[in-house]
């Protein structure tokens, strides 16, 4: 059957048994049900949530309506490159603690987090981790002893509308919702075959070339680094510098907003970028007024 093939293609990409993964409508929708899924099967625990400062969007919400329901959540700063201190998740962990959440790799600036250290940590305490891999899932599996996992297909080049979650055997999980037979009953809806298997297909495509392709975006990274700073001097790029997912470029952020850099607007730093990349006219200087182009 077509879709245990993409099943199984998906689980060996991640690393984990095939009856562990399920696919969902998308990652959000992964999120969602795994963060509600994972705290409703340790409420006898308690209600205390762990996230980090810099989770997707989707991470944050489902942590919103957490605390709006009565439970008790704990967000943990990052450092200036964007990266959690294992030890502040350490510290974090109560004896209520229920689940805690970190992603592999920010989704704006790459930064790749502590995912191992931390997950080690939880293990230690009893506490399942969800990890949000959607950002770095296409170049390698996520190292350490993570107890749910989610993904979105659309990152590692994939359709959109197909997420997946995981499930470790073991973890206590309560699926929300309404009953559905699909998907062990952690995904409700028909599936989505043709995008499922385009999903599977696509994730095994990548994988095989993301070694020689993770070194041509490293390179172009490292030139974004050393020369936009240079041309503009208001301009500082953040995000780690050795700690980041090749497929997130470091993202220049104005530091005046009277400077050039402000001027130029979001178009002025694309042709900056696009001018570093190609390397166009070497010994040019951007033009200071403003407008991000090279002379």
């Amino acid at each position: 059957m077509v879709l245990d093939a993409a099943r199984e293609a998906a689980a060996e990409a991640v690393g984990c048994r095939v009856d562990e993964l399920v696919f969902t409508s998308s990652g959000t929708r992964a999120v969602h049900s795994g963060i509600a899924g994972a705290l409703a099967g340790r409420r006898r625990v308690g209600s205390h949530l762990i996230v980090s400062a810099v989770e997707h969007s989707s991470v944050l919400h489902s942590a919103e309506v957490h605390e709006a329901d009565g439970g008790t959540v704990t967000q943990v700063p990052v450092d200036r490159g964007g990266a959690v201190d294992p030890a502040a998740y350490g510290d974090a962990l109560r004896a209520d603690t229920a689940l805690a959440c970190l992603q592999s790799a920010n989704h704006e600036v790459g930064t790749e987090q502590p995912v191992a250290a931390v997950a080690g940590l939880c293990r230690e305490a009893g506490v399942p981790l969800l990890v949000d891999a959607a950002q770095s899932l296409g170049w390698g599996p996520v190292d350490g002893g993570w107890s749910l996992l989610t993904a979105s297909a659309h990152k590692w080049g994939g359709p959109s509308g197909v997420g997946l979650l995981v499930v470790r055997k073991g973890v206590r999980f309560a699926p929300q919702g309404p009953a559905d037979e699909r998907e062990s009953g952690r995904a409700a809806g028909f599936e989505n075959i043709p995008a499922i298997v385009a999903a599977a297909a696509s994730l095994r495509a990548v994988r095989a070339e993301a070694a020689e392709e993770a070194l041509r975006l490293r390179e172009l990274t490292e030139r974004i680094r050393a020369r936009v700073p240079q041309a503009v001097p208001d301009v500082e790029v953040v995000g780690d510098p050795c700690a980041g997912c090749p497929g997130s470029s470091p993202s220049p952020v104005s530091m005046s907003t009277g400077g050039p850099a402000a001027r130029a607007g979001p178009g002025g730093f694309l042709r900056l970028v696009r001018f570093v990349l190609h390397e166009q006219h070497a010994d040019a200087e951007p033009r200071a007024a403003g407008d991000g182009r090279a002379e």
